[in-house]
């Protein structure tokens, strides 16, 4: 068929196109029959009678883990996961987050919590600031599956390191770093380009990314809350409009303007407040594109900004803090 091993499992999860132990069997003896080599792990050919199911039910709803489980009904943890998900004995998130308070954190073998999942937002300093600025610019939280991601997807590789860093620093908990190659259309530009290399960051933490979901709301139709930030850390602050410059700031070095932009009015009007507020002099201007989106920029060519922006805030992604440096050396 010429398709990856990866896309058909992924498919027979997407369409339910399962095996059931007996079935699986049958498949086997025909394929000895007619002289084809089958691969067949152990666990496969573990059978689930009803009693086992039962049991395996009533041990769910106590909220034992997989590995205690297992123990008991003495059948490897891989069987067991593929019987939770083949016979639909699965908890939803309202009766699991039950269990894990009733259960205890510390306490006995139920929903014994790996330490990435304990991840506390306690501290509102300046890596946090960056991961808010950059999921409400360029990065995201998004839905994988049952789970929830903070990640970052960009063609600049010091912006990737740098908020993977800012991730690893906050949660102690290293996340996914991938390079991969796409072809690319973007529509501003109306291109395509092809072996596009793009450097993604994930953290897979649905806890986390809820309790951050939960303090300052959705990222994709952000707004800010100025009095409340302004009650939070200066070093957060200051990672928050690092993290936002990042990701939809610019820099000119022909006319040594600093600006951002973006389509998002309400967003963009609360960040101009916070910034006014912090003695930043940028103009707020409105553009209409040529498909007819309008654009929100703020922008400003004073010296005086530029330098108190260089002093107090900067820029992680390198050839944008070259163009700043440049520019002050200029001038001084």
């Amino acid at each position: 068929m010429g398709i990856s091993k990866s896309k058909v499992r992924n498919a027979c999860y997407k369409y339910r196109i399962l095996l059931t132990p007996e079935s699986r069997k049958n498949a086997q003896k025909k394929a000895a029959l007619k002289g084809l080599k089958t691969k067949t792990k152990k666990y496969n050919l573990v059978e689930w009678t009803n009693v086992k199911i039962n049991k395996l039910k009533k041990l769910k709803d106590k909220g034992y883990s997989n590995k205690k489980i297992s123990e008991i009904l003495k059948v490897p943890k891989s069987s067991l996961c593929n019987a939770c998900f083949n016979y639909r004995i699965l908890l939803d998130e309202k009766t699991r987050k039950q269990k894990i308070k009733e259960a205890g954190i510390k306490g006995g073998n139920m929903f014994k919590e790996k330490r990435r999942n304990l991840i506390k937002l306690n501290r509102f300093d300046e890596d946090l600031g960056y991961i808010i600025g950059v999921c409400f610019g360029d990065g995201s939280i998004v839905k994988v599956g049952n789970s929830k991601a903070i990640c970052l997807r960009t063609t600049n590789e010091s912006f990737a390191k740098a908020f993977f860093n800012a991730v690893l620093d906050y949660t102690k908990v290293e996340p996914k770093y991938h390079i991969r190659i796409y072809d690319k259309y973007f529509k501003k530009e109306n291109r395509f380009y092809k072996n596009v290399k793009y450097y993604e960051v994930f953290l897979y933490n649905i806890f986390f990314a809820e309790k951050l979901q939960n303090v300052f709301g959705s990222t994709i139709k952000w707004k800010i809350d100025v009095n409340k930030y302004l009650n939070y850390k200066k070093s957060f602050i200051i990672g928050f409009i690092r993290g936002l410059f990042d990701s939809e700031g610019s820099i000119s070095g022909k006319k040594t303007s600093l600006g951002f932009s973006s389509t998002n009015k309400e967003g963009i009007e609360s960040f101009y407040k916070l910034l006014s507020t912090l003695g930043f002099g940028f103009n707020f201007n409105v553009y209409k594109r040529k498909n007819g989106i309008i654009e929100y920029k703020i922008r400003s060519s004073k010296r005086s900004v530029i330098e108190k922006f260089s002093k107090e805030i900067g820029f992680n992604i390198d050839y944008k803090q070259k163009i700043l440096k440049n520019f002050i050396k200029k001038i001084n």
